[in-house]
């Protein structure tokens, strides 16, 4: 039984990890990775407090799940549908500009809609970052909010992610 445990832990961490490897704009830690973070290292929490902001990191992973999934299905679908030079919109302006082959003009359109597609969940996710940084704050008292603030450390523009983390919400020693 322990080794069914243990080699279902080690498959797990293989398919993290190849997963991190082949989606890394997508896997990669998060705004709200690096501010949960930050706020679990403060040594003031109240049990109270812990609980609660576990309980709404648990609410955010739930929230978040579905959005990942789509993200990268998008990808996988872009990756096998749409040829590498139709992925771009510029490129795809200049196809249509010069009266491409019907197969490009589906090839186009089909970039575009997956496009869109991944901007509105990449929007939803940003929305969801956003919304949990601003409770994790709310939950903090005056002095933790001074040490954990919400500045430039924990959001960075555009939502996208930018640099590696310890811990968060890929890292299983972290518990998330």
């Amino acid at each position: 039984s322990s080794d069914v445990c243990s080699s279902d832990l080690l498959a797990a961490a293989f398919k993290q990890k190849f997963d991190q490897s082949r989606y890394p704009r997508i896997l990669a830690p998060t705004q709200a990775d690096r501010y949960i973070h930050q706020v679990r290292r403060l040594e003031t929490l109240s049990d109270d407090q812990q609980d609660r902001i576990e309980a709404r990191w648990s609410q955010y992973e739930i929230e978040l799940e579905p959005i990942i999934t789509q993200l990268i299905e998008y990808q996988k679908k872009s990756d096998e549908e749409i040829p590498y030079q139709y992925r771009s919109d510029q490129s795809a302006q200049s196809r249509s500009a010069t009266g491409g082959a019907s197969a490009t003009g589906t090839a186009t359109g089909r970039a575009h809609d997956y496009a869109k597609g991944e901007r509105d969940l990449w929007k939803k996710r940003q929305m969801l970052e956003t919304k949990l940084i601003d409770d994790l704050f709310e939950m903090l008292n005056d002095e933790q909010r001074v040490q954990a603030p919400k500045s430039s450390s924990a959001r960075q523009p555009g939502g996208f992610p930018t640099g590696p983390l310890e811990g968060g919400l890929h890292d299983p020693q972290d518990g998330g």
